[in-house]
């Protein structure tokens, strides 16, 4: 069962069920324009579609991609909340879905990130001043009440002198004395309660400030502990199923990052009883050994519409469907047609080196690093390991691999084993 629970948490890491997220700590999403720059977390996205399936428009895909439907939704969600209504999950966006999910905002003080560190500060010192200021006001009403109840006394006493001394005045003369000291007593009782309820409220919104503070920090440290167990699971390299039919029963191959091995298979991999066959619906690479799967892994194929930052133009960069042969194995290869260019130190260029439109005099091209390569076509295309395998196509063309997988397979393939590209 506990791997079983393992398996649920790798596929539906955003369904928020074994821990409360705050999406104030997620990473900005937006459309990535020329004047926007953001780091599109799938899994951040996939949980903030999750959210806005179940409390908006229940048509939302789950795909981890910020597309029309999600950026409707999140547009009528600030509208709803008087935000501007631009569709970038900023902070203000993201502390409205944590009110769309628990019912209030986790963060009406900003206290969340580490820019807003300096407002936390400025609180502390705010609190600290309205104890001094209620303390100097206390000082100041006792020294006030003092005083007049002083000229009093001296005018009571000298009334009392100039009256005929009979025994009427001279019971009636403590007793005037007596009053007035109650009454300003109790002026100066009532400052004080008023100016401790004052420091009472500063003291309480010190407290509220360090508890905001410490939860901020728990959420944190439950977020990494559940990205660290995501980790775990996607990086399954010692093969806890029992069967690949298990695994196909326990796993979302479409939206898992799950890598099934059998081991004993795999020693027997490398002749002609070994293929590769890459399947582009389910995004998968599955290494065949005597007809059963040895390796079954995530893996990313060629985008049906790839943006080109330079020329910002949209091409079709599908990865081709057919039977090949693998060409070629480089352990440590770099690209010939994608990198960066740069000019004395500088970079100037990042992309495409066939787009590149500017003088190529003292200039220097590198390629983009394609380690553990397998070459299947003489125009570029192959497979080779990287840190940006995603789970919908995504690639200029090659197929990409999780490094571990890459590793394993870079062993296990030689030149001239058969791979199968099918959709």
């Amino acid at each position: 069962m506990g791997i079983f629970k393992l398996t649920i948490l790798s596929s539906l890491a955003v369904t928020f069920i074994f821990a409360k997220v705050d999406f104030v700590n997620f990473s900005d999403i937006c459309q990535k324009t020329s004047t926007q720059s953001c780091k599109n977390n799938p899994l951040e996205i996939k949980a903030i579609q999750y959210l806005l399936k179940k409390k908006i428009n229940p048509n939302i895909e789950i795909n981890g991609v910020l597309d029309k439907p999600t950026k409707d939704a999140i547009i009528a969600l600030q509208l709803k909340e008087n935000i501007p209504a631009s569709g970038y999950i900023g902070r203000n966006t993201k502390d409205a879905l944590n009110k769309l999910l628990y019912g209030h905002r986790l963060h009406d003080k900003k206290i969340a990130s580490k820019e807003e560190t300096k407002e936390i500060k400025k609180e502390d010192t705010k609190s600290q001043k309205v104890e001094k200021v209620a303390s100097k006001k206390v000082e100041k009403k006792a020294k006030i009440a003092k005083k007049t109840i002083e000229p009093k006394k001296e005018q009571k006493v000298k009334i009392a002198s100039k009256k005929p001394k009979t025994k009427v005045v001279k019971n009636e003369a403590p007793k005037s004395t007596k009053l007035v000291k109650k009454s300003s007593k109790a002026k100066v009782a009532k400052v004080a309660k008023n100016d401790k309820k004052q420091l009472k409220v500063a003291k309480k919104n010190l407290k509220k400030v360090k508890l905001a503070k410490k939860e901020s920090s728990k959420v944190t440290k439950k977020i990494d502990k559940k990205v660290t167990k995501h980790t775990k699971v996607a990086l399954n390299k010692k093969g806890k199923f029992k069967s690949y039919e298990e695994f196909v029963r326990s796993v979302d191959l479409r939206k898992s990052y799950a890598v099934y091995q059998d081991p004993k298979l795999l020693k027997k991999a490398g002749g002609r009883n070994t293929l590769l066959k890459v399947d582009i619906s389910e995004q998968r690479v599955k290494l065949v050994v005597d007809g059963k799967i040895a390796l079954d892994a995530p893996c990313t194929t060629g985008s049906k519409h790839k943006l080109e930052p330079n020329t910002r133009t949209y091409r079709d960069k599908r990865t081709p469907l057919g039977t090949f042969k693998v060409m070629e194995k480089i352990a440590t290869k770099r690209s010939n047609i994608f990198g960066d260019i740069y000019k004395n130190g500088k970079l100037i260029y990042h992309g495409d080196r066939r787009k590149y439109k500017g003088s190529w005099k003292g200039v220097k091209f590198v390629g983009a690093p394609l380690k553990n390569w397998m070459r299947l076509t003489s125009s570029g295309i192959g497979l080779h390991a990287s840190t940006h395998v995603k789970r919908y196509p995504g690639s200029n063309g090659c197929i990409r691999l999780l490094p571990t997988v890459a590793n394993t397979l870079f062993k296990k393939v030689k030149p001239g084993t058969t791979v199968k590209v099918v959709n």
